[in-house]
């Protein structure tokens, strides 16, 4: 199966994160394939490398400075302990495990998900309309330029209100806040996998037919001799059949192409158990690309979500100490730097766990369609056995994400982590005297 054109989308389609990555020493890769031999070659430049360890040495010298800096200077205070001790040596860690994974480690893995995602799409079918790609790619640089402006100017005002008291750590802010910034452009990248999952799951779920009328209108009496979507949707309107999902519609040309149906009349239900099968196979490779998200970036996100509750607890710590403080002025730079950091710690931790429980819930919608469809009469036995095992893979092959087995990213995940920072919050208002 030829996959050039999905592939070459595929990498139109992520090209913004794809820059503002290699600018951070994150992507040193580009997948590419030979046409017509389908071969899953990596092009490595050997600038990127050079970069990337730059990068990387810049980061290990920070942390080490950290760490020497902490020991002489031991914290004063609980939330600088939590934000000196804990907080940015994990920030640098994080960083510095994204950058070796996507060199060295992850380079297979990295490749395998580009080929996979495009193998659903020729499945699907969503490589024939580039303006899905166009209009994706269109959101993502919208979304890449707002966040690296307002990051980089947050970041800038913070480092200034940080240098004023002991400028000879300007340098050291400088990159603590490129680590931070590597961390977010890390993220985003999670986030564009786990959002182009979703998108190409939900266009999964509408080839699954809602009822007995839509099945009769995919197939009763209706002959599947066009090759095209258009010559579809034409022959559906001269039949007066047009399907509220034409582009079910199209599985059955794959169908009829794979097993060499020379008949052009369909059987109905011989057909509509070859479509569950279909549907079979390419929910295993949409199943497979999210087993390819989480080896990739399973401990990323552990290590992240971790960074990310410690920043929360204690910056929003900071804030209530300082109002709670009586008869002392109250400095409003500090306060705005600490509510920003905290703002952008939990808004980072929503949006990892808000992606990844879309992707269960478009899941379940699966299910139940499938579980309507075995509850209809008239079922031949291998129309009926090919739903039973559609629903078995569906449950048991669920499409959850998880930090590296440690927690599920889902909404429960931010239900425990809030009741945890406030009990935590609490904790140390009640012992910021000592």
């Amino acid at each position: 199966m030829d996959l050039t054109l999905e592939v070459r989308n595929i990498e139109y389609f992520m090209k913004p994160i794809h820059i503002i990555s290699r600018l951070l020493g994150l992507s040193l890769h580009s997948p590419i394939i030979e046409p017509g031999l389908n071969e899953k070659v990596l092009t490595t430049h050997l600038f990127s490398v050079i970069w990337a360890s730059a990068v990387f040495i810049v980061n290990l010298s920070a942390l080490l400075f950290r760490i020497t800096i902490t020991l002489i200077e031991p914290p004063y205070s609980q939330s600088s302990v939590i934000s000196c001790v804990f907080a940015m040596p994990l920030s640098h860690i994080a960083a510095m495990v994204s950058i070796i994974l996507s060199a060295v480690f992850k380079r297979k893995e990295i490749t395998e998900l580009f080929f996979k995602l495009a193998l659903v799409d020729k499945c699907l079918r969503i490589s024939e309309n580039k303006y899905i790609y166009k209009k994706h790619r269109n959101i993502l640089f919208l979304s890449v330029i707002v966040t690296i402006i307002g990051l980089s100017t947050f970041y800038c005002f913070d480092i200034y209100v940080w240098s004023l008291p002991s400028p000879s750590t300007t340098a050291y802010e400088i990159v603590i806040h490129i680590c931070y910034l590597t961390n977010v452009v890390t993220l985003m990248q999670f986030l564009n996998w786990v959002e182009s999952l979703h998108y190409r799951l939900w266009i999964f779920c509408s080839y699954i037919p809602k009822s007995k009328t839509n099945m009769l209108d995919y197939i009763n009496d209706t002959f599947i001799i066009s090759k095209t979507k258009s010559e579809v949707l034409s022959l559906h309107k001269r039949t007066r059949r047009l399907t509220t999902n034409p582009v079910s519609d199209l599985i059955f040309l794959s169908v009829r192409k794979e097993y060499n149906l020379k008949r052009k009349k369909m059987n109905y239900r011989n057909e509509f158990s070859r479509q569950i099968f279909q549907l079979r196979i390419i929910y295993e490779y949409i199943y497979d690309s999210t087993n390819s998200i989480l080896s990739i970036y399973g401990f990323i996100m552990l290590l992240d979500i971790t960074c990310n509750v410690l920043y929360f607890i204690s910056n929003t710590f900071s804030v209530l100490n300082i109002l709670i403080q009586s008869g002392e002025e109250k400095p409003l730079k500090f306060i705005a730097v600490y509510c920003g950091w905290s703002f952008i710690s939990l808004t980072k931790i929503i949006l990892t766990v808000v992606s990844c429980h879309k992707i269960s819930k478009k899941r379940e919608s699966c299910v139940d369609r499938v579980q309507k469809l075995l509850l209809l009469r008239d079922l031949t036995e291998d129309a009926f056995t090919q739903l039973q095992l559609f629903a078995d893979q569906l449950e048991y092959k669920k499409m959850q994400f998880n930090a590296c087995g440690f927690f599920q990213l889902d909404l429960s995940l931010l239900n425990d982590i809030m009741t945890a920072a406030t009990t935590y919050i609490i904790v140390l208002i009640q012992n910021r005297e000592y």
